[in-house]
């Protein structure tokens, strides 16, 4: 049987956590899927719980990769330029369901939690980056508010059922913007 790095294995999780949601994942997919002894990821991250913290802590450095790509530029423009790239990555919002299922088992899991936390607290970072000078809320203010409509938009979207998620949350955030930002 191949060998196969650990990137490679939590990759894979991760593709198929969302594909099955989490009720339905199990180490054993993931070895199959990559065409491992069925025992290759319990062993190497010690079972399901194991390999799904692991998981979480690679979509952290995944996360802090891909926000890191981003230009880093404090102007209404900026701030605009960099929501819409990460609303962008929402897509149409196939598969939601399996976010969804996921967020309730983080809120269940103190450990999950810790590290969805983290990753809310990288996004809220590099939003309060680009919030640009001068607005009547200071920048942690501002990222903490567009971050919730980023999170809570598509429960919204859930319930209205209405076209794409990344469109739907886009047309949220542009009335947020238009509140916060001069002119």
């Amino acid at each position: 049987m191949p060998k196969a790095s650990n990137d490679m294995i939590l990759d894979a999780g991760l593709r198929l956590l969302l594909q099955q949601g989490p009720q339905r994942f199990s180490p054993a997919d993931v070895a199959e899927d990559l065409g491992l002894h069925r025992a290759a990821p319990t062993r190497r991250f010690g079972g399901r719980q194991g390999l799904m913290l692991a998981m979480a802590s690679r979509q952290l450095v995944l996360t802090r990769l891909w926000l890191d790509g981003f230009a880093l530029e404090r102007s209404p423009a900026g701030l605009r330029a960099f929501l819409a790239g990460v609303v962008a990555a929402m897509g149409e919002g196939g598969g939601f369901s399996a976010h969804l299922a996921l967020a309730a088992m983080e809120a269940e899991d103190a450990d999950m939690a810790s590290a969805t936390a983290e990753r809310y607290a990288l996004m809220q970072q590099a939003i309060a980056a680009r919030v640009p000078a001068g607005l009547a809320l200071p920048p942690d203010a501002v990222a903490g508010l567009l971050h919730a409509i980023m999170v809570g938009a598509p429960l919204q979207w859930v319930a209205l059922g209405q076209g794409r998620l990344d469109a739907f949350v886009q047309a949220r955030l542009d009335q947020a913007l238009a509140a916060l930002l001069p002119g």
